[in-house]
């Protein structure tokens, strides 16, 4: 049975605790980013999230990276450390074989020793750059390019609350480069809406 990320629900269990202080509503989100992170769903080598995992442990991706999805989970895990202050959150924040036997993930393995040993995350650093490289000598899947409002509007959202939250400057820079990219495709140099691009952003 495949498993969805579902972000909506965990900005609403973040709100939740922090009006309510339920320790259940928090070890819920907690709980989900870790093993969505842990799993194969995140892409351990080229970084990002895919659209969903095909099994029940967040191991097998189905191999599509969406755009909302991606900027959905940044606010999530943004938040998520906004509330916690877990490191590992931020860093996730900041990054991004089909029988599941060699798709690199973490789930067997306990995310804190990894976070509180400088040589092994030293090691798996270097490790996940060497695989990169030998994976951008592959064939790349087909990218659609299609520009979409609605979804370039998450990401500039995502970036605005990632740059607010980690004092990051980077990523309002950013937020300038997605919102100026996203006005010149939509209007003219009359500031008219052009509306023959609807299909397209």
């Amino acid at each position: 049975m495949p498993k969805f990320p579902a972000p909506h629900n965990l900005y609403f269990l973040l709100r939740y605790y922090k009006v309510s202080n339920s320790q259940e509503a928090l070890n819920m989100v907690t709980k989900t980013l870790d093993s969505m992170y842990k799993g194969g769903v995140f892409d351990h080598i080229g970084f990002e999230f895919a659209r969903y995992s095909t099994d029940v442990k967040w191991l097998v991706p189905h191999f599509e990276k969406m755009l909302y999805d991606n900027a959905l989970l940044a606010i999530a895990y943004t938040e998520a450390y906004a509330v916690t202050g877990k490191k590992l959150y931020k860093e996730i924040t900041e990054k991004g074989n089909f029988e599941g036997k060699n798709i690199p993930n973490l789930i067997e393995r306990s995310l804190e020793i990894i976070e509180n040993d400088k040589q092994l995350k030293d090691i798996l650093k270097d490790i996940q750059k060497r695989l990169f490289i030998c994976r951008e000598k592959r064939v790349h899947p087909h990218k659609d390019d299609k520009i979409l409002t609605a979804w370039n509007g998450l990401m500039i959202a995502a970036l605005a609350y990632g740059g607010r939250v980690f004092d990051n400057h980077a990523y309002i820079e950013g937020l300038h480069h997605f919102f100026k990219f996203s006005y010149c495709k939509r209007f003219n140099m009359s500031h008219k809406f052009i509306t023959q691009l609807a299909i397209c952003f």
